[in-house]
């Protein structure tokens, strides 16, 4: 939504007073020092782990304590580790310690320093400084974290930094419901991880670990189920370049209350039950679509949550997971992707369509199906809806889509846990519709002569994701500027370029679909040896979206943009017939995409024409070799590359030298 300074400031002041008030929480909730609690079962750190001074830490030990039996829950946490190194000293040696002071309490319990055996006390409390950490600021979200921060006096190499601390407190959003999901595997390797929970006797809890070696133990306790899991000398494991997010290859430990996915939507169900108020704005807007057809309304009603509500997030305390209020939404015109779904989820049903919101995991995806049924693993919510017996996916996040909603591109998130009461399992999330973008380049290079400048006519149509983000950049800095980014492009080739034509924009919504022409003049675009011009015709536009991995012996799949079409066509009409010979015609072909190359002659244009085809979203790692082996096969023929024999200058060429210094006057002027 495009915002005026009338609109804005309300916006702006809102704004600064929240994090105003943010400012008097750090006062008023500053970490208060404490001795560690009694129930905390303490361990003796073993000092004497070799240390290598390759690697800027030696972990001793990780040690995590939940005690969810309390009325304020408690969770200890207990690191310790040797800065080997220049580098360790100076990337590890301060404390930084996140909390959430709306509900959550810091104790911290020791800092010490250990320097040659001899304990070193830290724990000033004067030196400890609250700070914001609104990490996710830049996204548009305000969580209401803070850090607790100490910069470390005196840290030496050799050291051993060792502190503890307990966070009292929990999120009154998830209510009594347990969840637990943490990794047993690091970058780095550990001497020493320790978990320990202690639970209700009653309360049921399911458990998973990834790594079949490892042993969650039952601990024998008179009144409460107490578990625990304790490891010894982890390896560490590096994570390769550009693996796709939902690969996770480290071991991890899950404890869950929930029995069944259906728990998990119930519990979701009763946040995202909320109805408007009949006698709001947001009823009367609802009463204009009803007077429209029917898919006219559903359009529109997209349109208007997708572009006119924008995304902004207050997610502090239980509005981490439990939405705004429809109304509420609807007059602010913000609200995060639960606001926004319950507003879109709220219209929908109130015009008969059936509309659920539904949790996704965009980091995940298809892997929560490896998890035990719990909310932890969900991070982002769209809607499901079904009109005339078929199923949509709408997510309301998205801007600048177009389209009707009968052909609307869907993002695929692969898994999604339907917010209903009936829900009793995961369901499929992949798209029903539309997820394929495609980019269609049309390159057309008309020759007078050897010498004269050419005339160069482009023409991309962008679709579904590709044409969104198009509409993106043109709505955040504007045609002059992208005009001015794609000319100075061409300029790192063409030094002497020039526009000749402003560049048109065809916008088709209906189709989702942007078209971009541009057209310039090129002087001296022929390379000479000595009475030979060389050209070349480059249709390389796929290689803007395939990057080799850098690591290609790996051990992680790589990502791929994917699903893709790329097609590019560059086509130079010459000033007579020439014979360039036999044609060319060219196929590289694998599991993961499809690429072809074909050069054409008609009387006196050369066409030289590129297609990539995509067919999956990863490499896995042992085909990383084959898939790099083909890349550069493909990039061998992403041009075609050729001379004309014997020119001879033309006697007009310094009349049209003379033309296009004006025109370069005339287009410098303009500007």
């Amino acid at each position: 939504m495009s915002l005026t300074r009338k609109t804005l400031a309300p916006m702006l002041c809102a704004i600064i007073c929240l994090l105003a008030s943010s400012n008097q929480v750090f006062a008023k909730d500053a970490p208060i020092k404490q001795s560690t609690p009694a129930w905390v079962d303490q361990f003796s750190l073993d000092s004497e782990v070799e240390k290598s001074p390759f690697e800027q830490l030696t972990y001793l030990l990780l040690d995590r304590q939940v005690n969810n039996t309390l009325e304020q829950k408690q969770k200890y946490y207990r690191y310790s580790y040797r800065l080997n190194n220049t580098s360790g000293v100076a990337e590890n040696a301060d404390i930084r310690i996140s909390f959430a002071p709306d509900y959550e309490t810091l104790l911290i319990h020791q800092i010490n320093i250990i320097r040659n055996g001899k304990v070193i006390d830290k724990l000033d409390m004067s030196k400890i400084r609250v700070v914001n950490d609104e990490t996710e600021q830049d996204s548009q979200i305000l969580n209401g974290q803070v850090a607790a921060l100490l910069v470390l006096e005196d840290a030496r190499v050799g050291d051993i930094i060792d502190y503890s601390f307990t966070i009292e407190g929990s999120n009154p959003v998830f209510k009594d419901n347990f969840s637990y999901i943490s990794g047993l595997g690091w970058s780095i390797a550990i001497n020493q991880v320790r978990y320990r929970f202690i639970l209700d006797k009653d309360m049921p809890i399911y458990s998973k670990v990834s790594d079949s070696s490892v042993e969650i133990k039952t601990i024998p306790h008179p009144t409460h189920k107490v578990l625990a899991v304790d490891l010894a000398n982890t390896k560490k494991r590096h994570m390769d370049d550009n693996a796709p997010s939902w690969h996770n290859p480290y071991p991890y430990l899950q404890l869950s209350s929930y029995q069944s996915w259906n728990q998990v939507a119930l519990w979701a169900d009763d946040l995202f039950s909320v109805k408007p108020d009949s006698n709001s704005e947001l009823a009367t807007y609802i009463n204009e679509l009803k007077q429209l057809p029917s898919e006219q309304a559903i359009d529109s009603a997209i349109t208007f949550v997708q572009d006119e509500v924008r995304y902004f997030g207050i997610e502090i305390a239980e509005n981490s997971h439990l939405p705004h209020a429809p109304n509420e939404v609807f007059n602010n015109r913000y609200g995060d992707c639960k606001d926004k779904t319950l507003l879109l989820t709220t219209i929908f049903r109130e015009l008969g369509i059936e509309a659920s919101p539904a949790l996704v995991s965009t980091d995940m995806q298809h892997n929560v199906r490896d998890y035990l049924p719990t909310h932890s693993l969900f991070n982002h919510v769209i809607v499901k809806a079904e009109v005339d017996g078929k199923q949509y996916w709408i997510d309301p996040t998205i801007n600048y889509q177009g389209g009707s909603y009968q052909s609307l591109h869907q993002p695929d998130y692969g898994i999604a846990l339907i917010v209903d009461p009936q829900t009793s399992q995961l369901s499929d999330a992949k798209p029903t519709m539309n997820n394929l973008s495609e980019v269609t380049i049309e390159e057309k290079k008309i020759v007078v002569d050897y010498f004269s400048p050419i005339s160069w006519q482009i023409t991309t149509t962008f679709t579904n994701r590709e044409a969104e983000y198009l509409r993106y950049r043109l709505a955040s800095s504007g045609v002059d500027e992208l005009e001015r980014q794609y000319l100075n492009y061409y300029a790192k080739k063409h030094p002497l370029i020039v526009s000749a034509k402003p560049m048109q924009i065809n916008d088709d919504r209906d189709n989702n679909r942007i078209t971009l022409t541009e057209q310039y003049l090129v002087p001296e675009y022929w390379h000479y040896s000595e009475q030979d011009a060389e050209f070349s015709l480059v249709a390389d536009y796929l290689a803007s979206y395939v990057n080799p991995p850098t690591t290609v012996k790996r051990q992680d799949p790589f990502w791929l943009h994917w699903p893709l079409n790329v097609d590019h066509k560059v086509s130079m009409q010459f000033p007579e017939f020439i014979q360039f010979g036999d044609m060319e015609n060219v196929a590289v072909n694998n599991d993961y995409f499809s690429f072809s190359a074909v050069l054409t002659q008609d009387s006196r244009t050369l066409t030289y024409h590129t297609k990539y085809r995509n067919h999956k979203n990863h490499i896995e790692a042992q085909d990383a070799g084959m898939f790099v082996r083909d890349i550069n096969e493909v990039d061998d023929y992403l041009g075609y590359y050729r001379s004309i024999l014997q020119v001879m200058q033309d006697p007009g060429i310094n009349e049209m030298q003379t033309l296009m210094e004006m025109l370069n006057e005339k287009s410098m002027g303009s500007e």
